[in-house]
């Protein structure tokens, strides 16, 4: 179930059923317990979470496909194309941040006629982090 909370959507998971049993001290008899929590998804592989909704998101198509595109089928739709919109931006600044982390390891080891070309990688992919972490945060 998705539950949007001040702008944000939630996945979130109802449980219920027995959850244990009490027993009468004078009868022996035992009573179930009955109960009920909510939870959140657990975390998942980005790479299997993103086939996840991807197959949700055609299966949502496929299926109303003659719709109008209205209604809470459309709305999950839209709520699972911005969580792809973050795994994808989350995957890409990962990617980034390592090549930030790779050139800043380099820097003292490049030779002098090749800095300026370096400070020029480092000023473009700080940049390109910026930009990716800001729809990350818009997303």
């Amino acid at each position: 179930m998705d539950w949007k909370y001040y702008g944000r959507t939630h996945d979130l998971h109802f449980h219920a059923g027995f959850i244990g049993a009490t027993q009468d001290r004078t009868t022996g008899e035992l009573t179930p317990t009955l109960g009920w929590n909510v939870t959140h998804d657990p975390p998942k592989d980005p790479a299997e979470h993103k086939k996840e909704i991807e197959k949700e998101i055609e299966g949502l198509k496929a299926g109303h496909s003659n719709d109008a595109n209205a209604g809470p089928w459309h709305d999950r739709v839209k709520t699972l194309e911005v969580q792809l919109a973050r795994i994808n931006a989350v995957a890409q600044a990962t990617e980034q941040k390592e090549q930030l982390n790779d050139l800043k390891n380099q820097k003292w080891s490049i030779p002098a006629e090749e800095k300026a070309e370096w400070e020029s990688q480092m000023v473009q992919l700080e940049a390109e982090f910026n930009t990716t972490t800001t729809t990350f945060e818009l997303a």
